[in-house]
């Protein structure tokens, strides 16, 4: 498969003749917009030529979320791909994607913090996010082996666990853990 890099403008970049996202809108990538405008596009865009134009393959929500900024080109890898390889391709870059765990936030958050010494409204700013979100995601550390454990695996939502952390009776919260990790 041949590929090119290049920033191409985004009005020659059209929508997937078949979106993969049926919930795609302006306010669905918002967050990502605001990302944007921050530190660019960071990870190109995957297009294939379509015409005179360029069809995305991978990164539609990026396509969007840039057309919110004032930002007027987008990094892209051009391939030379038919429409059955596109499709895979847009299957499998999604499901590649894994959303990063609570733990992994705070463990980075923290890091961050120590290595530029940084607090969390720094960090917030930074990020783009709310002090409360970084607050929250920083006081994961001192939660309870037995909850980061359960947070970790996945067996606890991250929503879940501030609320049962909030328990002051230990025993009523590890009962309490016990059963909705059970489900």
């Amino acid at each position: 498969m041949s590929q090119e890099y290049k920033l191409l403008p985004l009005d020659r970049i059209i929508d997937p003749e078949r979106p993969l996202r049926s919930d795609l809108s302006p306010e669905s990538v918002e967050d990502l917009a605001a990302s944007i405008r921050k530190v660019g596009i960071i990870e190109p865009l995957i297009v294939r030529r379509q015409g005179d134009d360029y069809e995305i393959i991978a990164g539609h929500r990026r396509l969007l979320a840039a057309g919110l900024t004032d930002l007027t080109m987008a990094p892209c890898i051009i391939v030379d791909v038919n429409e059955l390889k596109a499709e895979v391709m847009k299957l499998h870059e999604n499901l590649a994607r894994a959303e990063i765990s609570p733990i992994d936030w705070a463990n980075h958050l923290t890091h961050l913090q120590q290595q530029y010494q940084l607090d969390a409204a720094k960090l917030a700013l930074l990020l783009g996010m709310s002090d409360s979100w970084v607050d929250q995601h920083l006081a994961i550390l001192n939660y309870p082996d037995y909850l980061k454990e359960a947070l970790a695996s996945a067996k606890l939502s991250f929503t879940s666990a501030r609320e049962l952390v909030a328990i002051k009776d230990e025993k009523k919260r590890r009962l309490y853990v016990d059963y909705a990790v059970k489900g």
